[in-house]
């Protein structure tokens, strides 16, 4: 499997780990087996450590990634999402994505797992996420 995740109860955060190259299916089968995971709660933050991913999100997967996440608003809850990557493409087009939702409030682009994971813990369960997971 191209993504594998985790979840930090302690932290209430989720990381999902990419590399190589996964497509949608492969990202929405993941979130699926995240949904129904014991130790998973509505509310939770998430990071996707994009950083071995071998190619940046397309706009397709992204606008399919938008969708998944408002038929999912009732098992997400309120969330914040940290994105982290390792290339200026991605980069660039995990910024695209952001300006697109118009709230950069709850979603941020990294190239540092470490800032990432104090931005997440940071953020509390107290607002509805606009933003796309990629």
């Amino acid at each position: 499997m191209a993504i594998i995740y985790s979840i930090d109860t302690a932290a209430r955060i989720v990381c999902l780990v990419y590399s190589g190259a996964p497509n949608f299916s492969e990202w929405a089968k993941t979130m699926l087996t995240v949904f129904r995971d014991p130790n998973f709660e509505p509310g939770y933050s998430f990071i996707m450590d994009r950083r071995r991913a071998t190619e940046a999100p397309s706009t397709d997967y992204i606008e399919r990634t938008a969708a998944f996440h408002d038929e999912h608003k009732d098992i997400l809850g309120r969330t914040y999402v940290a994105i982290v990557v390792s290339g200026p493409a991605s980069y660039g087009t995990v910024r695209m994505s952001q300006g697109l939702m118009a709230d950069d409030e709850y979603i941020q682009v990294f190239t540092s797992i470490e800032d990432a994971k104090q931005w997440a813990a940071q953020r509390g369960p107290e607002k509805i996420m606009p933003a796309v997971f990629i």
